[in-house]
This record gives structure tokens, sequence and C-alpha cells, in this order.
């Protein structure tokens, strides 16, 4: 996401480019994009270089010509100087964008625990897809689900695990446990999610009770009060926490000790991101198309979970997605699996799509 968040003017390629890697390392993007010689001179911008093909097709009694915007390539780097220096040997036009629409494996169980086709991405609502072609415009816009990404330090005093006492204790990691799980809970009340992929402690050794806890927390939302509402409350409970007072039913069974602080920073922010509800209505169409009176059962409509380039892309251009089953829902991961079968029903739904909006933008431009 970083890249198409540089191409669509949303992050400072300074900022983007300064990026260290996971894992503790110092080496930067800017430094990793030299050393395999993605590092180009081009500029990365929608509107300076949006990367996109045009191709004349003639259909139809009246030979009419459509555009058909194929997104080729966005690259943080500009290594496309090559593929954009192709298209203008073969006297094509490399136009503004008209339209993005997207197709990726969901990165998720559920069409494949559903034994479903295509995933129509368009919001929370759980209504039928076939709804999608007569509500209201308003009703159509898409949600991308919105998150904000916090790393939580609790602050409380390092000891001996063997001379200390649980009523002397200060106990950084225990507070944290009890945090972590209370962002399940609470998530888990407001129909959000709440996640804590990395832990670290401090000082780091079995006889001694942790003085510091630092903890990522990954809270999302299909919409921007709600998750807010989340992360308010969350903020107010973590202070009782780590004062050690009664939330929850948190303390219940154990000792109280010695209260600790706690620290936010906030790492990335990401608003719900709204796609446009003609280019949702083509990729409903193109599914219909293809599974025929099978298309109810084969197609659900979806929120998008993860976030991807389409979020910032949609910013600059109408943009809509399609998702396809993977195996077990695992993605990023050797054990990524699309079946052909899959990866061809959506590359079907893709260009019938592609073809809808392109025909739907011909119209629009007559009237």
């Amino acid at each position: 996401m970083v890249s198409s968040g540089v191409w669509a003017g949303k992050i400072p390629l300074e900022k983007a480019h300064s990026l260290q890697e996971v894992g503790g390392g110092k080496q930067t993007m800017k430094q990793e994009l030299e050393r395999i010689g993605y590092l180009g001179a081009m500029e990365s911008s929608f509107s300076a270089m949006p990367i996109a093909a045009h191709f004349e097709l003639h259909i139809g009694e009246e030979n009419c010509r459509y555009l058909f915007n194929i997104s080729i390539a966005i690259r943080l780097d500009n290594a496309t100087q090559s593929v954009v220096h192709w298209f203008w040997l073969l006297n094509f036009d490399v136009p503004r964008f008209g339209g993005l629409i997207g197709g990726i494996i969901e990165q998720g169980p559920r069409l494949e625990s559903q034994e479903q086709k295509i995933g129509v991405v368009r919001g929370v609502s759980r209504e039928p897809v076939s709804k999608i072609a007569n509500q209201p415009i308003d009703s159509l816009h898409v949600k991308v689900q919105a998150y904000r990404w916090h790393t939580v330090t609790v602050i409380g005093r390092e000891c001996h695990t063997g001379t200390t006492d649980f009523a002397n204790r200060s106990d950084a990691m225990l507070t944290a446990a009890k945090m972590i799980l209370h962002s399940h809970r609470l998530a888990t009340k407001y129909s959000c999610l709440a996640s804590t992929g990395m832990l670290t402690l401090s000082p780091g050794s079995t006889n001694t009770v942790p003085g510091t806890a630092r903890f990522s927390l990954d809270i999302r939302a299909g919409e921007d009060d709600r998750l807010m509402k989340l992360e308010h409350e969350l903020k107010v409970d973590f202070e009782k926490i780590a004062k050690n007072e009664a939330v929850d039913d948190l303390n219940e069974g154990g000792t109280i000790g010695r209260a600790c602080t706690v620290e936010w920073t906030l790492d990335a922010p990401s608003e719900a991101i709204k796609f446009d509800e003609d280019c949702i209505r083509c990729v409903y169409e193109s599914a219909k198309e293809l599974f025929g009176d099978e298309h109810e059962k084969l197609t659900q409509a979806m929120i998008s979970g993860a976030g991807h380039d389409s979020v910032f892309c949609s910013k600059v251009v109408p943009t809509s997605m399609i998702f396809v089953p993977c195996r077990n829902g695992v993605s990023h991961n050797p054990a990524e699996y699309c079946s052909i079968e899959d990866c061809r029903n959506g590359a079907q739904v893709l260009m019938g799509a592609v073809l809808r909006y392109d025909m739907l933008r011909a119209q629009q431009s007559k009237s």
C-alpha cells in the first residue's frame, strides 16, 4: 500500500523511502530498492504518470470506440519507465485513469467456508448481493474497513521474581496482558476487531518481572464513528487497568499489585473508504452473467477487512474490488493458494466489469 499511497499523493515519497525494515533492522525501503535495481527517476504520481494503457476496440453497428484503461503497474520506485516507453513506441496513448477495478484473493476464509466463488466488495451489510442492483446510490458506497494502529507502552518497575511478592510488584507484562484481553472483549461488544501482533518486554530475563511491556494494537471497524468510540473506551479503561482498578472482572482471582502507567502512540490511521457505486454494479452484473441462475448462491456482498492499493487509489479514481477464495484464508505466506478455477472466475468477472464500466463511461460522455 505504500506504493499506491505515494502514487495517490497521500504519502510523501521521502517518508516512504525512509521506512525501515521490520525486525529491528536498519535497511530503508530506498536502500533496498536501490540494491535490487528498482530505484528509478520518473515521478510516481496519478496526475503526472498514471501508467495506463489505451486500447481501441471497434464494436456494434455504430462502430463505437471504447477506451479500456488497464492498470499495468504502480511502483514507488518508478521502475516502470521501460513499460511506458514501450507504449509510446507502439503509439499507444497514456491517459488518465477512468476507473480501477481490482481482483485479488480474499485473504480470509469466508468465501471458501461458504463454498462461494466471488466476493462483491461493497460494505458491512449482510443482505443478498442481488439487492445491489436496485439500492439507492448512498447505500451502495462501499467501506473498506477503517483501522488504527497503535503502540501501547506499559511502564512498571522491574524486580526479582523470587524476592518480590505479588502485592509489591508493578508488573508491566501482567498489566499488558489484561489490556490485550480487554481489547478483545470490548471489540467483540462493538462488533469491531482488536489484535496484537507484536509484544516486547524489558529487560527480558526469566527471573525478572518486566518493567516495560510494549505491544501493538490494531483496531478495525466498518465505520469511523464506531472505531473511534472503541478507541476512546479502550484508552479510558487502559488507564484504569494500569491503576489496578476493577475493569471487566480482570482482577478476579488474582493479587492486586502496585500501579503502572500507560502511553499510547498512533502509528497509522486509515479511515473507512467508500468505493464507486457504478464500479460496484458493473462487478455485480458481471458475476451475474458468469454464474447465471446460481449467482445468488455463488456470490457474496463483502466488506474489505484488509488494506489494499485500492484504498489509496479510490481517493483519486472510481474504484471497486473483486474477491476470490483462497485456501484456508491464508495469504502473504508460502502456503497461499488460489485454484485455477477461482483465478479464471475472477479474471472473467474482472473482464466483464471493465467492459461494462467502459461502456457506461462511453454512454455518459455522450449525454
